[in-house]
């Protein structure tokens, strides 16, 4: 057996055999996995363009090393390494013949002196007829047409294919592996004489013996016992450092003599790059996926910093899309160059070379940076517990870039300093952004990477930058939130004083960086605006900032800082009747109006705060809040808010549907019933819904209320009355209230149509005397009545009517 430089021709002729021995495993590179599918295609791309004669460079493609043990006697070679790629060589020359025409030739020195392949597999029967059927069964022409379809439909329905076959994994990546280089090569007409020419074959490998350098076969069984491919990272690895050897030919290192780039990165990585990712591996003792989901991570970054607009979201959705992508993907994007090493090199340095990292603030009040970079390395989809959200990748970009643009000195005051307002206005700016698409992450992105330029150590060289206006107010992120943040910077500038209060405040685990709403209310906002300056002395800079701290001690009596359900919990709705008492709050959700719910990211708490844009009156309705919280004492906030409930409404009631506030109010039960805590205005009428749609259980306002209204005075019923509310789930129902007098043969029904309330009373025998007490009622027939009257007037009606029944009876 010839060793040394050879090709996959030069190992058969004169009897000799290939045959994978039972130990190996079975032929992965046809796997249908997404590992496989992309080693395959690289594979195959390597193969064809060695085989194709118009290629750049016609060099041959050198497969490495093939191991193997030499058994003389049987002239029968078995690989120890290299079963993969041997197995791959047979298949391509097979389909190379057949599309060549070179059948014969191949199948003369394939073909045992008593049949069967000289390529073989011991691991099953299956796996070794296949083989042999192969050598005699080429494909006809008509089956490699110019149009690649599926070669594995042709050989399957094949006479002498013989269906169990398909239960052997071997097989069935032979019949992937088939498809894929007829996908890949069925052009290729003319190749076979250049893959097994004799001088100068287009693919060859280097065969080692066991034997020849004195070897056992234990280190045979040693080197099988791991039984798996090659990690995705340690691929990836071997073709990064063969990238960084075309990509900076024989460059040295900038901070090292005597060493490469090439030579430097493939040290790291196997050294203190390793040792870092170590530190980082929590629980598990498997860090190669963690290691490609940080590299894409920084991919990431890459592109948002060094692509082209038109290319950057399409680029970025398809790198989100595959946890761990290959460097061919990232060639495929256009986002590998030397700008990409350059920054993974810088990334990873910094990292591997801070004895605290991925931790570099001294606190986590804004970014907890240990947290998210691990959520990085896991790279788990956001509904996962851990999962990687969009506002994660905003907030690993942001930390990612100022550690690019400032890999030296890191733990300095300075840098310190400046990290932290950077992460500060960065995560406000992203946490108030709605980030819930690919479309709007791509711009946060790109806005977090164009303003790194202006975060450089040099304590507040950053603010003064915001406070100028460096932030822009442009595309990326909430515009609003831009003024804030240039707001609090030239605040903190004046006077560092105000830094505790507006990070205090920012930090409410509630408000989350959204405070334009103190500021407003302190007067801080209309102060700014004329100048964009802080142009006052130093004692109405303390009256402004005792303005501050009391409106934040008032809000705070609303929603504690350490509440965990953000609203304080009051009783009876306290807080939704004490504002309903002062004006009409409710925000817009699609076609009903919500009491607000945190739950809800559009009809929320802080959305009120804020007074979004989207909202009709905002300011109108935020200024409701202020109202309220003027008159709250922090120190019993409860007390305060029974006394504006129980003063009702105040002035007119503008209620939509008139009486609704009103109503509200003064039944905390009505807005018990609302379990989504949504209402619906249609016309004239006010639904509560027990969920978000009137197909759903609900009722009408004026209705319930005359119910809770009714039973409140229950005891000056008649004993034998009954009160029962009919709900409804049918969109053209009316709620009812019924009233039943039992042993007096009466039914009263009220329903709301409209702007009235309509009553109607049934008897089960005619009674003149009832109707003649009822003179405003309208006779329907000998037991029927019905009166229309406003809704407020319908609870007096009913008392009239018992009375009139009391009086029949007397």
């Amino acid at each position: 057996m010839k060793t040394g430089h050879t090709s996959f021709r030069a190992l058969f002729g004169d009897g000799r055999r290939v045959e994978i021995p039972v130990i190996q495993r079975d032929y992965a590179q046809g796997r249908s996995d997404e590992h496989s599918r992309e080693v395959r295609g690289r594979f195959l791309d390597a193969l064809a363009e060695a085989l194709d004669p118009t290629a750049k460079s016609t060099a041959a493609v050198d497969l490495d090393f093939v191991y193997g043990r030499w058994n003389a006697r049987a002239k029968t070679l078995e690989p120890l390494d290299g079963q993969q790629r041997l197995t791959t060589l047979f298949l391509l020359h097979w389909y190379l013949a057949c599309l060549d025409g070179a059948f014969d030739e191949f199948r003369s020195w394939m073909t045992l002196p008593g049949g069967g392949s000289c390529f073989t597999y011991r691991t099953r029967p299956a796996a070794r007829e296949f083989f042999d059927a192969l050598v005699l069964a080429p494909v006809p022409p008509a089956a490699l047409g110019d149009e690649p379809q599926a070669l594995s439909l042709w050989l399957t329905d094949a006479v002498w294919f013989v269906r169990n076959w398909l239960r052997d994994p071997t097989v069935r990546g032979c019949l992937t592996m088939f498809d894929a280089i007829h996908q890949r090569l069925h052009t290729a007409k003319g190749a076979w004489s250049r893959l097994v020419c004799e001088t100068s074959p287009a693919i060859t490998f280097h065969l080692l013996l066991l034997e020849n350098f004195n070897l056992s076969d234990d280190l045979y069984v040693k080197m099988n016992a791991r039984g798996k491919a090659l990690t995705s990272f340690e691929v990836f690895k071997a073709e990064i450092e063969r990238f960084v050897g075309e990509a900076f030919p024989n460059e040295p290192w900038p901070t090292e003599q005597g060493i490469t780039w090439r030579q430097f990165i493939s040290r790291q990585f196997d050294i203190a790059w390793t040792d870092f990712m170590w530190r980082q591996r929590g629980e598990t003792t498997e860090i190669d996926t963690r290691f490609m989901h940080l590299i894409r991570a920084v991919a990431v970054v890459h592109c948002v910093s060094h692509s082209e607009d038109a290319l950057v979201s399409g680029q970025i959705e398809q790198i989100l899309a595959r946890p761990e992508p290959g460097l061919a993907f990232y060639k495929e994007l256009g986002c590998l160059d030397r700008g990409f090493v350059v920054q993974l090199a810088s990334l990873m340095e910094t990292l591997a070379g801070h004895p605290a990292a991925p931790t570099f603030l001294p606190q986590t009040r804004y970014m907890n940076e240990a947290a998210v970079f691990q959520r990085v390395l896991l790279a788990r989809s956001a509904n996962q517990d851990e999962g990687l959200t969009l506002f994660d990748w905003v907030l690993f970009c942001a930390w990612c870039t100022f550690l690019l643009r400032n890999p030296t000195d890191i733990g300095s005051a300075a840098a310190q300093s400046a990290f932290h307002d950077w992460v500060r206005i960065l995560t406000n700016l992203a946490y108030n952004t709605e980030i819930d698409r690919h479309d709007r992450l791509i711009p946060a992105l790109r806005r977090t990477w164009q303003l790194s330029e202006i975060a450089q150590p040099g304590g507040a060289d950053f603010l003064v930058q915001v406070a100028a206006g460096g932030l822009g107010e442009r595309l990326g992120f909430n515009v609003q939130q831009q003024r804030e943040e240039r707001l609090k910077a030239l605040l903190i500038l004046r006077d560092a004083r105000w830094r505790p209060l507006i990070e205090r405040a920012e930090t409410h685990p509630y408000f989350r960086g959204s405070i334009e709403f103190l500021l407003h209310w302190a007067g801080l906002v209309d102060r700014v605006a004329p100048t964009n300056q802080c142009d006052w002395d130093d004692t109405e800079d303390g009256v402004l900032r005792a303005s501050f701290e009391d409106w934040y001690a008032r809000t705070c009596a609303v929603f504690p800082e350490t509440n965990k359900g953000w609203l304080a919990p009051f009783p009876e709705f306290l807080w939704e009747r004490a504002l309903l008492a002062t004006g009409d709050y409710l925000l817009p959700k699609g076609s009903n109006l919500s009491l607000l719910d945190d739950s809800d990211r559009d009809a929320s708490w802080r959305r009120l705060l804020r007074a979004d844009t989207r909202v009709t009156d905002r300011e109108e309705r935020r200024d409701l809040v202020r109202r309220v919280l003027a008159q709250v004492d922090p120190k019993d906030a409860i007390g305060s808010l029974r006394v504006i409930v129980a003063a009702g409404v105040q002035g007119v009631d503008d209620s939509p549907v008139l009486g609704m506030r009103g109503c509200l109010v003064a039944q905390p039960s009505l807005i018990a019933y609302c379990k989504r805590r949504m209402l619906r205005l249609d016309e004239d009428s006010v639904f509560l819904l027990k969920k978000t749609q009137r197909n759903g259980y609900h009722v009408d306002l004026y209705v319930y209320c005359l119910y809770l209204r009714l039973n409140a005075r229950r005891t000056e019923l008649d004993p034998r009355v009954r009160l029962k509310l009919i709900e409804q789930t049918d969109t053209h129902a009316h709620s009812q209230l019924r009233l039943r007098a039992y042993g007096l043969g009466l039914r009263l029904t009220a329903e709301k149509h409209g702007t009235v309330m309509q009553l109607r009373i049934h008897k089960t025998v005619p009674d003149p005397d009832l109707a003649a007490r009822l003179p405003s009622w309208t006779v329907d027939g000998p037991t029927r009545l019905s009166l229309s009257l406003p809704p407020d007037a319908a609870e007096g009606a009913i008392f009239d009517v018992c009375g009139a029944l009391a009086a029949c009876r007397t």
